[in-house]
């Protein structure tokens, strides 16, 4: 009797092979919304802008309190060249009174599936529109009050928009501008959905030469490429009663296509008072947890290192019967720069320090025995690279070097790197003392957002990031080569490959296993197969199990039986990861059968 299983194979087989009849729909995508968002009670007029959104028949937010509704579809030139032709969908939007301040996620439905991502943010303060008169200079400033939301948009390359409000003598107020989801673990297609905006702030005043000049106190024009946030966000204390402004741009530097404007350019300014949560933040949180990875991280600076660290990690590893372990608390004391003036710590520990001025150095020492296998996470909570790069030493009782986190590898050039790794794994030959150093790997920075925090703990074999993707291709650099998925749009009866990568931390050796819940009926979970990759020379990766984990990847394959009914909303499913004894949630992701209306 032939297997259920090989039946399946042979039907996506010829499925695969089959000519199609006629041709699918294209996949919808958004590129922009406008406005950004706004305040729980109210109704929003929102405009979308993307491709293949003719036909787009519902609005889908992850929010229950949000709702809204297609109100009309326009053809439109999504380009001033008019080489691309897109939709331009218009919205109503209803913020239920309830609905807690953050960032929310917004998709639309059409015939071709679900959409990709757009935020949508809900914040407490008063929320204004940019006003359509000329504000594009100082003194023709659109007036708000604090603290304020403003809805704007960079409508034309080289547009400025120019915001004046007062402020009291030791006031302390947070400036924002949010225009996109920042973060490296976003697909290129939501790269796209804002533009790099800058932010700075003016006093007004003059001089004896010119009455209207402005002074500038704080300006926030980092490039997106420089791997950092491109939503600028700073706080400020003001030395005298005054009247200041507020400019909002596009980051004017190289290339130069990154000076321009257009109707995807809109962005939500944002004055709070100091301490406040940025909605920024929020959304990069948010974005994080959708897209590229579970909502576990590891390999990052940013990651939390809490006091339950150890009990975090033991969840996500084989049962044991060791005591289960809390870290000691340890702050750095200055002076701590010599042998001498070290601070003694015993693992497992979480240590707190700050590179607070240009050459510092905190050092710690600690006593491990032969054999013993020790991790080092750092986390730095304010400033990550590349502005703070720690770099983490551990010497002999002689001062030699034993291990640091600077990872040195050939890269794909081919050419050395060197980086610094937010976790290293070591085990000691001998025991004894040892030193710990942290220091700015330049010594020619610092500052009180240098802060870091050090967890010094014996190694636990554990699952790390899980991601799950339409298509793999390894590793680069020590990361997962991947396209992220963030909605699955089936078609009736093709079969779409999903791969699942999971980083197997500190020597966890368990089999993976996948499965997928909450399918609706008619999409079945099946095993896949692809042919062995093809064989490459490989690089000098250095002493890559210090600083990376290795992966284990699963191949699945979702398939709409032909019959399969389109769906007129997504359904949410859950991915998990079984590894030996330990059930491990991934992420829900949206799925839709495509096809559906209203």
């Amino acid at each position: 009797m032939v297997s259920r299983t090989w039946v399946y194979f042979a039907f996506l087989a010829l499925c695969a092979a089959a000519p199609r009849a006629d041709k699918p729909p294209q996949p919808p995508e958004v590129l922009s919304v406008f406005p950004l968002g706004g305040r729980p009670g109210a109704q929003a007029e929102v405009q979308v802008r993307g491709t293949a959104l003719g036909g787009a028949y519902a609005v889908w937010f992850d929010a229950p309190g949000l709702k809204g509704r297609v109100v009309k579809i326009e053809e439109i030139e999504l380009d001033p060249n008019k080489s691309r032709l897109g939709h331009r969908v218009e919205l109503r939007v209803d913020i239920g009174p309830s609905v807690p301040a953050g960032a929310y996620v917004l998709r639309l439905v059409s015939p071709g599936g679900l959409t990709n991502p757009l935020p949508f943010l809900v914040g407490a303060d008063p929320v204004t529109m940019e006003a359509d008169s000329p504000h594009n200079t100082p003194d023709e400033a659109q007036p708000v009050s604090v603290p304020a939301v403003v809805n704007g948009r960079i409508g034309r390359t080289g547009e400025l928009d120019y915001y004046s409000f007062t402020a009291s003598k030791g006031q302390e107020l947070s400036f924002e501008v949010f225009s996109k989801p920042g973060g490296e673990t976003l697909t290129f297609r939501l790269v796209n959905s804002g533009f790099d905006a800058r932010l700075g702030l003016y006093e007004t005043g003059g001089s004896w030469l010119d009455p209207k000049r402005i002074h500038s106190l704080v300006l926030n024009d980092e490039p997106v490429f420089a791997a950092i946030n491109a939503n600028p966000r700073f706080h400020h204390r003001f030395s005298r009663d005054g009247h200041y402004v507020l400019e909002v741009g596009a980051y004017s530097g190289e290339p130069p296509t990154l000076g321009t404007g257009g109707p995807g350019h809109g962005y939500q300014l944002r004055i709070a008072p100091a301490g406040s949560t940025p909605l920024a933040v929020s959304a990069m949180e948010k974005w994080q947890t959708l897209l590229a990875r579970s909502e576990w991280r590891e390999q990052d600076f940013d990651r939390k290192l809490a006091p339950d660290r150890l009990r975090e990690l033991r969840s996500r590893s084989a049962p044991s019967d060791k005591p289960e372990q809390t870290p000691s608390p340890v702050s750095e004391k200055e002076p701590d720069e010599t042998p001498g003036q070290a601070l003694e710590i015993t693992a497992p520990a979480l240590i707190q320090g700050t590179i607070d001025h240009a050459g510092d150095m905190d050092s710690f020492r600690f006593h491990v025995q032969a054999g013993e296998s020790l991790a080092f996470e750092i986390e730095t909570p304010a400033l990550a690279p590349p502005q703070f790069n720690p770099w983490l030493v551990v010497r002999n009782a002689e001062g030699r070097e034993v291990f640091s986190n600077v990872y040195l590898r050939i890269g794909r050039n081919p050419h050395y790197r060197k980086t610094v790794q937010p976790k290293t794994l070591h085990t000691f030959a001998s025991g004894g003392e040892f030193s710990l150093e942290v220091r700015d790997i330049t010594s020619r920075y610092g500052n009180p957002g240098f802060r870091y925090r050090i967890l010094v703990r014996q190694q636990v074999p554990h699952v790390g990031e899980i991601q799950v993707s339409e298509d793999h291709s390894g590793l680069m650099e020590g990361r997962i080569l991947a396209v992220p998925i963030d909605r699955i749009n089936l078609e009736a009866g093709i079969p779409k490959k999903l791969a699942v990568v999971t980083s197997l931390e500190e020597g966890f050796s368990s089999p993976v296993a996948v499965s997928v819940e909450g399918l609706p009926a008619g999409v079945e979970l099946l095993p896949g197969s692809e042919p062995e990759p093809a064989r490459v020379a490989p690089l000098d990766e250095g002493e890559r199990d210090r600083y990376l984990p290795r992966t284990s990847k699963a191949t699945v394959v979702l398939l709409s039986r032909p019959d399969t009914p389109p769906m007129t909303a997504p359904r949410l499913v859950r991915f998990l990861v079984r590894a030996g004894s330990t059930t491990l949630p991934v992420r829900e992701i949206p799925l839709t059968v495509a096809g559906g209306g209203e």
